[in-house]
């Protein structure tokens, strides 16, 4: 069963896969933060301690890591949808998501 879990230092996707395998969604940092950078990276273990630190008081270890990314999750809406009434911007021209969040939900209506 997917679940999100949601604590004061961030949050969790969990998701099954096959082979009694779990792929997680770590949230390492948010764009609010101060410091916050989309370029910056993270090492597995720092991901891994992310992890932790949001599960406290829970416990959660790795038997091992299949593979391991870190990007950058961005949200953004354009300001117009015309420009001197020539140009129409639809679907994924006028939008950004997260991957993770639109579950398929990509469509667009014009």
């Amino acid at each position: 069963m997917k679940c999100t879990i949601h604590s004061e230092h961030g949050s969790i996707m969990v998701i099954p896969r096959e082979d009694n395998l779990v792929r997680l969604y770590i949230q390492i940092a948010s764009s609010t933060d101060k410091d916050w950078n989309p370029r910056s990276t993270k090492t597995e273990e720092e991901v891994q301690n992310s992890a932790r630190k949001i599960l406290q008081p829970y416990e959660i270890e790795w038997e091992r890591v299949e593979w391991f990314s870190v990007y950058p999750i961005g949200q953004g809406i354009a300001d117009k949808y015309t420009l001197d009434h020539r140009v129409f911007l639809g679907g994924d021209a006028c939008h950004t998501h997260s991957v993770s969040t639109t579950n398929k939900k990509d469509c667009e209506q014009c």
